[in-house]
């Protein structure tokens, strides 16, 4: 909580000493997130780009991973692996609507249901 609070208010050096903590202590793909984007926002893109890498392997259909790595690779010129998380973020939101469709549909006919 601590190191979102210190995201939030772009303190990004002490918000990365929590967010690696938080990464060596357990895998959690939203952690795992921010603490590619804090690497970013200072400038460590190697390092940015490792843990948004590990959150989509802890989250693979995690959207907002694949747009951070689509941005950062568009921004140092690389196309091709610009595109690869291009087409990700359009299959995962695919997949994520069907998902929703579904969900509702279910809850739709368990409402048309009368109970005993």
């Amino acid at each position: 909580v601590l190191a979102s609070i210190l995201w939030r208010r772009n303190d990004f050096s002490e918000a990365l000493a929590l967010y690696r903590e938080l990464d060596s202590y357990h895998r959690d793909g939203s952690d795992t997130y921010f603490l590619g984007l804090t690497e970013n926002n200072l400038k460590n893109t190697d390092k940015a780009i490792e843990a948004l890498k590990r959150s989509i392997e802890i989250e693979p259909s995690q959207v907002a991973s694949h747009l951070a790595l689509m941005q950062i690779y568009r921004s140092i010129g690389k196309m091709d692996e610009a595109r690869k998380h291009e087409a990700a973020v359009q299959r995962n939101q695919i997949l994520q609507q069907a998902y929703a469709r579904g969900r509702q549909k279910m809850i739709e006919e368990a409402g048309k249901r009368k109970s005993p």
